[in-house]
């Protein structure tokens, strides 16, 4: 009796296999009767449904988002300048009872239905990569501020894609949608490297020769204005020297007056004037009273002076050289005289 149970449960089960069928989330069906299909025989809401054995036949699709590359291969850009482009797109299957009614040849397999969709996915992919021929090289690789076009390129592929040209079928034939289009890889065949980086190199070094020209003219305009201004300078420092000058004449011509009046005051004043200038600082000096300036430090400068009388170094009975002490003073005066001339 157990075992009986046991059969019974069994036939059940593969009885239940075999006339039901579950649809998913991510799922859209296709069921044929005697292996054909219409508007009816597509299961969109996922849930557990029933079919006839041997006669009724379901074919589940994956609803979600697929993934399909190309090989690399090569494009010609608007200036003729060859590139090898590798691009990738995202599809779905949109509707499952045109994409069945047009790969279901292909095999039994929903695997099968994918890979010749891909086939003809692949082929539209490379013919709506033509649009590589519409920009010019360096506005795919492009360094400005404007930045690549490439982003515009796969909006255009992807607009292409979903057109229909005369005798070709649209994407929406097959029952598939195009989602996204993207350019994975895109480089340069070896032998045409060469070629582009000399002609980048030239491009970089017509910019860099403008650039230098455009320094050197604003160089030249400097040293000009700074030469000009240098001019500027000098004129005005002469000019300021030249009043300098004059008016150093007029208040030398004043100590001249005063020296030819009287020899002795004005070789008074200078040495006076030597003497403070000395004791402007911290500075400690040991030197002889003989010597030109400091006489008026001798302890006995003053001993003979008479009252009314201007105080003139004492040399004794001779001065410096061994000269007579009148014709010391006469000759200390004499070089202070010119000193006064010439100031």
């Amino acid at each position: 009796m157990q075992r009986l149970a046991i059969i019974i449960l069994i036939v059940v089960v593969f009885a239940a296999f075999m006339v039901t069928y579950t649809v998913r989330f991510t799922e859209k069906a296709v069921v044929t009767t005697f292996g054909k299909a219409d508007q009816t025989s597509v299961i969109t809401t996922p849930g557990l449904r029933f079919k006839i054995p041997y006669i009724q036949q379901v074919t589940k699709y994956d609803a979600r988002a697929r993934y399909l590359e190309t090989n690399q291969e090569t494009h010609q850009t608007a200036d003729e300048s060859p590139i090898l482009v590798t691009a990738y797109m995202t599809w779905k299957v949109e509707d499952p009872l045109r994409f069945f009614r047009s790969f279901s040849a292909s095999g039994d397999s929903p695997r099968d239905h994918y890979s010749e969709a891909e086939k003809i996915l692949k082929t539209k992919l490379r013919s709506a990569l033509g649009e590589v021929s519409r920009y010019r090289f360096g506005e795919l690789f492009s360094t400005d501020d404007k930045g690549s076009k490439l982003g515009e390129l796969e909006k255009k592929v992807l607009a292409n894609l979903e057109q229909t040209a005369d005798k070709e079928a649209a994407l929406g034939d097959f029952g598939v949608r195009a989602i996204s289009v993207g350019i994975t890889k895109m480089g340069l065949p070896q032998d045409a490297t060469r070629a582009v980086f000399v002609r980048m190199n030239a491009e970089r070094g017509k910019i860099a020769n403008e650039a230098i020209v455009q320094g050197q003219a604003q160089a030249s305009a400097l040293r000009n204005g700074a030469e000009s201004d240098a001019k500027k300078i000098t004129a005005f420092a002469d000019r300021l020297a030249q009043g300098i000058r004059d008016r150093g004449r007029i208040e030398a011509a004043d100590w001249l007056k005063k020296l030819d009046a009287d020899p002795r005051l004005a070789v008074f004043i200078e040495n006076m004037e030597f003497i403070k200038s000395l004791n402007s600082g911290r500075t400690t000096l040991v030197v002889p009273t003989s010597m030109p300036g400091f006489g008026l430090l001798r302890p006995d400068a003053m001993k003979n002076v008479q009252s009314g009388d201007i105080p003139m170094p004492n040399f004794g009975d001779t001065g410096p050289e061994g000269l007579p002490a009148k014709d010391a003073v006469k000759k200390a005066a004499v070089p202070a005289a010119g000193e006064g001339g010439s100031k």
